[in-house]
């Protein structure tokens, strides 16, 4: 483990101290931490911190952005269909191309805006136990702790959701068989990592296998392999993210769809293979045998339309301790139009209660409540029907205030009298 974890420490302290705002790392194809090279087709962004990255080999394409923090190199014949972004030199041939825009001589804060902040996180592990070399034919592993895997005749090796600590993984014209169906699959590695002539086949809905490139290409965000040693991958395909992050890692006539991280260089050569991108999910912490659960969602919230009034407990008006769907609470007003106790949506008059709104104890379901300022009708609350001219609520005035004061007073009396009787002399 060495002091590579200071590196992340370094550039989270950068990151933290807002000197510049960093791309995440996991949003690049290929990226490294010193010198890339690029002699193979790429679909997706390709960096490096504080190295170099040249593109470089006749047709060769990188359909993404190129950032390096040295210079970048763009050779004849090869092409670069995005933006190339350099804290050095940009060389471009006279028959290479960039079709984006190209920006060299960064410092600060531009510089570091289209440069990762770091690399992944490292994880401390180690592996031992039975190894399997030699002539295989098939291997089923369980999830769990293992010498080396593999040889230089390995047949097929299945593998399924769960995490495996391996002391190194080889293979020369295996069939690698990935389970991915109750979830992800981490390889820790602690020696190297050879796959040559290999090939990646991933179980499908069907229940049966396919080959890496008729998969989901979501499914490769679920493997993760992280190697302490060299990774090498030889006429070979790979699915998933493989990341080393204190040696090399070289690519050689293979096909990838995921991501490749070093911590050191990476060297892609062939003849038209491509990296095809493949954003990862997320590596669990070693030993936890699976992805991370996501957090909790926010279950908090308003509620719906309705509108508040107090004492209804009709079937779309909130209230104080009501069921309704509305945002509930005393005095709680929707779409008021600015008229003085207006509680229908957008009539705008002090007579005009929507249906359902009643008051005096009214709990029905929208049939009492005020025609007119003068008249209370077929209410079915407790104050009972108050007979009195009705007037129109769009073209009525308001009464003056001591008219209404005076209705009141006087219903207030009668329901004195209905509910306790007339007083005594």
């Amino acid at each position: 483990m060495k002091t590579r974890w200071l590196w992340g420490v370094a550039c989270t302290c950068l990151a933290t101290a807002g000197i510049a705002s960093a791309v995440p790392v996991t949003d690049f194809a290929v990226y490294a931490k010193g010198n890339v090279s690029v002699q193979d087709g790429v679909v997706g962004d390709v960096g490096s911190q504080t190295g170099s990255v040249q593109v470089k080999g006749k047709k060769i394409v990188v359909q993404g952005d190129v950032s390096a923090g040295g210079a970048v190199q763009v050779s004849s014949g090869a092409a670069v269909k995005g933006a190339v972004n350099s804290g050095a030199a940009i060389t471009k041939a006279s028959k290479g191309v960039v079709t984006g825009t190209s920006r060299a001589s960064l410092t600060g804060a531009d510089l570091s805006s289209v440069l990762a902040g770091g690399l992944l996180p490292v994880h401390t592990f180690s592996a031992g136990g039975v190894s399997y070399t030699g002539t295989l034919k098939t291997l089923t592993l369980n999830p769990g702790s293992y010498g080396s895997v593999g040889g230089k005749k390995a047949g097929t090796l299945y593998l399924q959701s769960g995490s495996y600590y391996l002391s190194g993984l080889s293979g020369n014209g295996a069939k690698i068989m990935l389970d991915l169906s109750h979830g992800a699959i981490n390889l820790y590695v602690t020696g190297n990592l050879n796959l040559s002539k290999s090939s990646i086949f991933v179980k499908d809905g069907s229940g049966g296998y396919v080959a890496y490139s008729h998969a989901d290409r979501d499914l490769a965000g679920l493997v993760y392999a992280e190697v302490d040693g060299k990774a090498t991958l030889s006429n070979s395909q790979w699915f998933g993210t493989l990341y080393t992050p204190d040696a090399k890692l070289l690519a050689s006539n293979s096909s990838v769809t995921g991501a490749l991280y070093g911590g050191t260089s990476i060297q892609l050569k062939g003849k038209g293979q491509t990296i095809r991108y493949s954003p990862l999910a997320g590596p669990s912490d070693p030993g936890s045998g699976g992805q991370p659960s996501d957090p909790p969602a926010d279950q908090s919230g308003d509620g719906g339309t309705g509108t508040g009034d107090p004492g209804n407990a009709g079937t779309g008006t909130g209230d104080t301790g009501s069921a309704g769907t509305g945002s509930d609470g005393l005095g709680d007003v929707a779409n008021w139009d600015g008229d003085v106790n207006d509680v229908d949506p957008g009539n705008g008059d002090i007579s005009d209660l929507a249906p359902g709104n009643g008051i005096l104890g009214d709990a029905g379901t929208g049939t009492g409540g005020l025609d007119g300022p003068l008249t209370l009708t077929s209410g079915n609350g407790d104050g009972g029907d108050v007979p009195g001219p009705t007037l129109d609520a769009d073209t009525a005035t308001l009464p003056e205030p001591t008219t209404i004061a005076l209705l009141c007073s006087g219903l207030v009396a009668l329901v004195a009298r209905r509910r306790f009787g007339a007083p005594s002399a």
